[in-house]
């Protein structure tokens, strides 16, 4: 999927997928389980710091991102404006993937 990126990926396939995605973020998936995002800003700031396009996702993925459970469904929106994020994981209790909210142009 064009939003889903496994920590063991690099920042370049990172870049390459969010070039599709138009969304300027990735979700981190491991064993279904979502461990982390990945946005532009963060590969930016790691090819500033002089990291390499071959870096692991996981060395430069934030893990204090935004997620929701099925019953928060609702607050998404708001959460789309005030954190300014495209993409919103739904999870269950385990952090396994249930499904992803997508910010829409008209929000």
């Amino acid at each position: 999927m064009q939003y889903l990126i496994e920590p063991d990926n690099t920042i370049e396939e990172a870049w390459g997928k969010i070039a599709v995605n138009h969304k300027r973020t990735l979700i981190v998936i491991q064993e279904g389980k979502v461990v982390g995002s990945l946005s532009d800003g963060d590969m930016r700031k790691a090819i500033l710091a002089k990291r390499l396009l071959n870096t692991p996702v996981r060395e430069v993925m934030n893990i204090n991102f935004v997620s929701l459970t099925e019953d928060e469904r609702e607050k998404a929106e708001k959460l789309f404006v005030t954190k300014d994020i495209f993409l919103i994981p739904v999870v269950d209790e385990g952090m396994n993937l249930i499904d992803l909210i997508i910010r829409h142009p008209q929000t």
